[in-house]
């Protein structure tokens, strides 16, 4: 959402964007940031704030949830393949390592997928690779005063990985990415709380699409998601799409997360198996990003995550 700030705003304020934290917390180092300079400023701002809410999740045992959730309708008993699993949108790589931990011997490709390097990075230390592996296959070009393009660097993505991190960005595609990936060849791919940093508001793509507020940019990274995941995933295989959200009434929640992810697969080979909603509590101090959208108040509502597994037809 773009924030329009008075000079020597107090940092202690709300910040006018409507996120519920403080100026300080939310937008003022981007906004004061060198025109040349705020794209890589946002990155690292939400890859540290990220690191609260993940190390929050992480104690309440919501990253092990959802990975136990999805391991659920994975195959078991006499089936003796590897499981291949690919995270969009993987951050920090919390979601990654819960993965690789409850697959366990059985894992083939650990795949993850982000348009913030400064993330990837951080991803790289939970699944064990060095940061110098991750390459940074985007550029962003400026185009005048907080605006920007994004695209592709040709380069190497290795076909047989069993471990990778890519620099990527689903809202754009990536025919690299797609031909090294190949059709059909995951058993699981996963979408675990959408988010973008501040700088993404000024991506001329983002601005083209309308996607002026969190919630929207959410919708068109779960829209993308679906096509993604029907193209990579085998039969049989399981997508994952997990979000947050606080109402007064949980099961609201779940009501009106069902029924636009329903709205969703009506155009591709994708069923929902399994619906699951549990009840959570978000960092309240220091640096972390909110719950915030026009239909979901924030605090002091009950917050909660809900999980969506569907089988590749």
């Amino acid at each position: 959402m773009k924030v329009s700030l008075t000079p020597g705003r107090a940092i202690a304020a709300a910040c006018p964007c409507g996120s519920g934290l403080s100026y300080r917390f939310c937008h003022q180092s981007v906004s004061e940031a060198a025109p040349h300079d705020y794209v890589e400023v946002a990155r690292r701002q939400y890859a540290e704030a990220w690191a609260g809410n993940a190390a929050h999740y992480a104690a309440q045992g919501l990253y092990i949830w959802l990975a136990r959730s999805l391991a659920d309708h994975l195959p078991g008993g006499k089936w003796t393949g590897q499981i291949n699993v690919l995270d969009i949108g993987c951050g920090r790589g919390d979601g990654l390592a819960a993965l690789r931990n409850m697959v366990g011997g059985r894992l083939g490709r650990l795949i993850g997928i982000d348009e913030n390097p400064a993330c990837l990075i951080a991803a790289a230390d939970q699944i064990g690779l060095c940061g110098s592996d991750v390459g940074t296959r985007m550029r962003h070009h400026m185009l005048g005063h907080r605006a920007h393009h994004l695209d592709y660097d040709v380069g190497h993505l290795p076909r047989r990985a069993r471990r990778a991190l890519v620099h990527s960005d689903l809202l754009r595609p990536h025919r690299q990415l797609a031909s090294a990936l190949g059709t059909r060849t995951f058993d699981a791919i996963t979408l675990w709380f959408t988010g973008t940093h501040k700088a993404r508001e000024h991506d001329v793509l983002v601005k083209a699409c309308g996607l002026h507020s969190d919630e929207l940019y959410g919708i068109a990274l779960e829209c993308a998601a679906f096509g993604f995941a029907a193209t990579h995933l085998r039969p049989g295989g399981l997508f994952q799409i997990a979000s947050r959200g606080a109402h007064a009434d949980l099961a609201r929640i779940g009501a009106a997360f069902r029924a636009k992810l329903l709205a969703m697969a009506e155009v591709v080979p994708l069923s929902l198996i399994d619906l699951r909603l549990r009840r959570y509590s978000e960092p309240d101090q220091g640096r972390y990003l909110a719950v915030n959208s026009p239909n979901f108040d924030v605090c002091p509502l009950t917050t909660g995550v809900v999980s969506a597994i569907f089988r590749r037809d």
